[in-house]
């Protein structure tokens, strides 16, 4: 069911919002807005103040763990190029020891 609003509630909403806009402009021009800008520039402040050292720690920590994954990833490809080359010898043996055997199957 739709609830329909009537002319003084819509009436009495404008001016509850007129009342809020005068309020908020006198908050606007009132001294209050120069302690409030201060002690949010002090925030701002300290929270820049703050943020510097998390990120120096961050640069540190990205330039230890990037050498590290550098380094695990090269070993990581000398160990898969050696395993490679095992696999390669394997398999040439492999191939070999099936074609001496099918020659001596055709010798039969």
């Amino acid at each position: 069911m739709e609830e329909k609003i009537g002319r003084e509630t819509l009436q009495e909403l404008i001016k509850l919002e007129i009342g809020i806009l005068s309020a908020y402009q006198a908050l606007l021009t009132s001294s209050e807005r120069g302690k409030a800008k201060e002690a949010l520039n002090k925030v701002i402040k300290a929270a820049i103040d703050a943020v510097a050292p998390v990120l120096e720690f961050q640069h540190t920590v990205f330039n230890t763990a990037v050498p590290l994954h550098e380094y695990a990833v090269e070993q990581t490809r000398q160990l898969l190029a050696k395993l490679l080359e095992e696999e390669q010898a394997r398999t040439s043996i492999h191939n070999k020891m099936r074609e001496e055997a099918e020659g001596r199957g055709r010798q039969k």
